[in-house]
């Protein structure tokens, strides 16, 4: 989904959909900013922001509820996930424009990170006993989803060169 494409699926896991997409309007990869902000929050807070006990309630509670932050909550990190968790796709889409230029991520040297020469600032913490292994085949991809589900998500999926380069073991 790039450019000015969209899709109208209610596919997903609730809890990380855009309001958008709980609402069945068209969306587009603007709902990934939204995503990342419920993952950062999450990741922050150790708790989801918004609930519910049905799909129903959950999706009210993302489009019409704010998530509440606590005393210790720094500023950047507020900022950030008000940006990203906008209900608005069009005001997030403008607010998330320069987001890698944001205070929150001052210490992230961005040329390094994309070339490839600096590992992100959270992979310098986490350290996995093991490192896993990805494999990317696409015959085998294709194999374990059934061609009639599969056409459901023609033109979404896209993984650049780089990533596959990257995810070959070492």
């Amino acid at each position: 989904m790039f450019g000015s494409r969209t899709v109208c699926k209610f596919t997903g896991t609730p809890q990380y959909m855009a309001p958008e997409v709980h609402q069945r309007q068209p969306y587009d990869c603007m709902v990934d900013y939204f995503s990342f902000g419920i993952t950062a929050y999450e990741m922050m807070m150790g708790r989801l922001p918004f609930c519910g006990t049905t799909i129903e309630q959950l999706g009210d509670s993302i489009c019409h509820s704010r998530p509440g932050f606590t005393g210790d909550f720094g500023e950047d990190s507020r900022d950030i996930i008000v940006r990203l968790l906008c209900k608005s796709k069009a005001l997030r889409r403008s607010l998330v424009s320069r987001l890698e230029e944001h205070p929150f991520f001052r210490d992230i040297d961005w040329k390094e990170l994309e070339a490839g020469k600096s590992c992100s600032p959270v992979a310098r913490l986490i350290r996995p006993p093991v490192r896993p292994s990805v494999a990317i085949n696409e015959a085998e991809n294709q194999a374990r989803i059934p061609i009639w589900k599969n056409r459901q998500f023609n033109g979404i999926s896209f993984v650049s060169e780089r990533w596959r380069n990257m995810a070959k073991p070492t």
